[in-house]
């Protein structure tokens, strides 16, 4: 099969997760918080915590603060976090997660106890990559960098009320901490003369609001309201003002300077490189720029020219690539970058064998996306057997390591175990539970134990049971394979489980098609041939919902074993057929139904991986049964909330040609849970539960 023809979300990355270093509420910071809120799907964020951090699945650390780690309220409350923080920085040792860090200030405003300096560099050396908002930021020798500049707030902002500007009204905003200066501020403004107002809102440290209260009192042009301001009230105060003032003695980048140029407000601050470069790019009416520090004839050589500047100043300030789905894209590649060297760096081998029925196509399609996941994780080696048509199928690809023997596929399994290296991945897919499944867990079970008493990983992510009575020596095997396994994620809820595990999509949800889109004039049709034929008024009920539609209906061979019974039908139905040539692999066979369902309006059908095929080509799928849709409904319920199939056997069941039209009325919902579900995929498995005590 064309590698063209289908896009995974596995095939150039998976899921990445990504710790920050911040706290989701009480004392997060907006930075960072916009950082998640835009996120692209294909990174997922998580808030700092104890627990999370020691304990908690995740891919990348991101760190924008260091200092935070260790300070605490109190000297006594810092002291009790350095345990915490030596056990973390072992932790990303350990499993060599990878640390990027943004650079926000060159040193911190604060200084803090004697032993940070050093215990911070403990961190720091371990930092893969390092993100500057600005060109002036110095960066550390040998490690990679990368400019992002910070994010504008116009998007955020839009939707609450804007005042109109004061005249004469300055505004001092933020949190207020002695290095901002405000005290300067405030002794500077009481000597500027003129019909002028000073406003200063924020929360800040009880000595320092102290003192400035105690300034304010002095001067009654100056207002103060020193507490935390929400966004509606933070977009009323700034847009109140005409000109915003950060009067602190350096600026390297100011998440307030970017709150006042996306409101269009102009900003008066100290002249330094990142200053400077951000008037270049706002504009020189935008940005007004003093020497050394803040004096009563700054801030009047700013008013002046604030003045002056009122009928030649453009509409809004310039802003160039700072929307913060930009921002958030970047810190996404970012993310996905230093995980993908850390896993080409990783030692660990996934071993699979991703056996399946050899003349069945859902069986090849389905597993596809899985070693695709897998891939991403690690080496990838396949044992395939000596089927080159159903191994077509798979997608190998050319760094994977194949083998024909099972003997040597497991010889290899063992070397890699004994040198900690190997992980092993259960078959995704429905699993059998008969006499025979018990030979495969005569050697399955051993190899989940060499693995993990080597410390190697065991997954099963996707697999399903058959919903009819189990052979109890089977079911006791799966329990033992189950009870090694560090992910386990069932395919349906219903999957023969006795409590609520993970549960995801099939894995054939998981292929993204990327065809041109073409007329849609075929209804398709397949059906088991191991289950009883269609009645004639089930084929008249095709007939009529093909003239219904103005369709040609073509019987799809999707299972060889089929062929014969689908002849039958498609002379019955007087259709095409398309049948599946003994010469034909699975991945040159797999291109000709998918060329057909992109073709097809309605596909009508009892298998679950033709259902699925046509549905990711944009094919509505409709399921019905001559005997029971109980495993059509149960697979298609992780993506849908409402049936795609009926039965002839349900005692009142729906018939052929009213679910049709029932599901054809809710096509454009159904399309868009098919478009989303290679996401629910890639999110099931980044979250799935991590418990080795599963139950059938």
């Amino acid at each position: 099969m064309g590698k063209t023809a289908f896009r995974s979300p596995f095939r150039a990355h998976r899921r990445v997760t990504v710790l920050q270093a911040d706290r989701e509420r009480g004392g997060g910071t907006r930075f960072v918080h916009q950082v998640v809120r835009y996120a692209p799907s294909e990174v997922r964020h998580v808030f700092f915590s104890w627990p999370r951090a020691l304990w908690g699945r995740y891919d990348v650390f991101h760190v924008h603060w260091p200092e935070f780690l260790l300070r605490a309220s109190t000297p006594i409350r810092s002291l009790a976090k350095v345990p915490l923080y030596l056990a973390f920085v072992l932790r990303l040792a350990v499993t060599r997660t990878p640390v990027v860090r943004t650079i926000h200030n060159v040193v911190p405003h604060h200084e803090g106890l004697a032993y940070e300096k050093p215990l911070l560099k403990l961190l720091t050396s371990m930092v893969r990559f390092n993100v500057v908002l600005n060109e002036s930021t110095p960066v550390p020798p040998g490690v990679p960098h990368t400019l992002i500049p910070h994010g504008d707030y116009r998007e955020s902002f839009a939707s609450y009320p804007k005042s109109d500007a004061v005249d004469g009204r300055l505004l001092a905003f933020g949190r207020i901490e002695r290095y901002k200066s405000v005290d300067v501020l405030l002794r500077s403004f009481r000597q500027v003369r003129g019909e002028y107002e000073l406003r200063v809102a924020g929360r800040g440290e009880y000595a320092v609001v102290n003192e400035l209260e105690q300034l304010a009192s002095e001067d009654a042009r100056v207002t103060t309201r020193f507490e935390f301001l929400s966004d509606a009230d933070l977009v009323r105060e700034v847009t109140s003002s005409e000109l915003v003032v950060l009067p602190y003695d350096e600026v390297h980048n100011s998440g307030v300077a970017l709150v006042s140029l996306s409101l269009n407000r102009p900003i008066i601050a100290r002249r330094g490189p990142s200053t400077e470069l951000l008037q270049q790019e706002a504009g020189p009416h935008w940005v007004y720029l003093y020497d050394g520090e803040m004096t009563p004839g700054s801030l009047e050589q700013a008013l002046a020219a604030l003045r002056g500047d009122k009928g030649v100043r453009e509409a809004e300030a310039r802003l160039v690539g700072r929307d913060w789905s930009n921002v958030a894209s970047r810190y996404a590649e970012v993310a996905l970058t230093v995980s993908d060297s850390r896993k080409k760096a990783a030692t660990q081998q996934y071993f699979v064998n991703p056996s399946g029925q050899r003349d069945n196509l859902g069986d090849s399609v389905l597993r596809r996306p899985y070693l695709q996941h897998l891939r991403s994780q690690g080496a990838l080696h396949v044992y395939t057997g000596s089927d080159d048509s159903y191994a077509s199928g798979l997608g190998l690809e050319t760094e994977d390591v194949q083998y024909r023997s099972r003997g040597a596929w497991l010889w290899a399994l063992a070397r890699a175990a004994l040198r900690r290296r190997a992980a092993y991945a259960v078959n995704a897919g429905e699993i059998v539970l008969d006499r025979r499944y018990l030979g495969i867990a005569a050697w399955q079970i051993p190899v989940c134990g060499l693995v993990r008493l080597t410390g190697g990983d065991v997954v099963a992510l996707g697999i399903a049971t058959r919903s009819r009575p189990k052979t109890p020596q089977a079911v006791a095997a799966l329990r033992a394979t189950l009870a090694l396994a560090s992910k386990v994620a069932w395919r349906d809820p219903l999957s023969g489980v006795a409590r609520a595990d993970s549960v995801m999509p099939d894995w054939a949800f998981a292929i993204r098609t990327t065809r041109a889109p073409r007329p849609r004039d075929i209804l398709a049709v397949t059906f088991r041939s191991d289950r009883p034929p269609l009645l004639p008024s089930e084929r008249d009920a095709l007939k009529a919902l093909a003239d219904q539609l103005s369709l040609g209906i073509v019987v799809v061979t999707q299972v060889r074993r089929d062929e014969q019974s689908n002849s039958v039908l498609a002379e019955q139905l007087g259709a095409t057929l398309l049948n599946w040539p003994s010469d034909r692999s699975h991945a040159a066979h797999e291109e000709h139904v998918r060329e057909l369902y992109a073709r097809t309006s309605v596909v009508v059908s009892d298998r679950i991986h033709a259902l699925i095929i046509a549905a990711t080509e944009g094919a509505v799928p409709v399921g019905y049964s001559t005997t029971t849709d109980e495993k059509i409904a149960r697979t298609f319920s992780t993506v849908l909330s409402r049936p795609i199939s009926a039965s002839r056997s349900a005692p009142e069941g729906t018939s052929l040609l009213a679910k049709a039209n029932e599901v054809l009325s809710s096509h454009d919902d159904f399309y868009e849970a098919f478009l989303k579900a290679p996401d629910l995929i890639s999110a099931a498995v980044d979250e799935v539960r991590t418990d080795s005590k599963w139950k059938m």
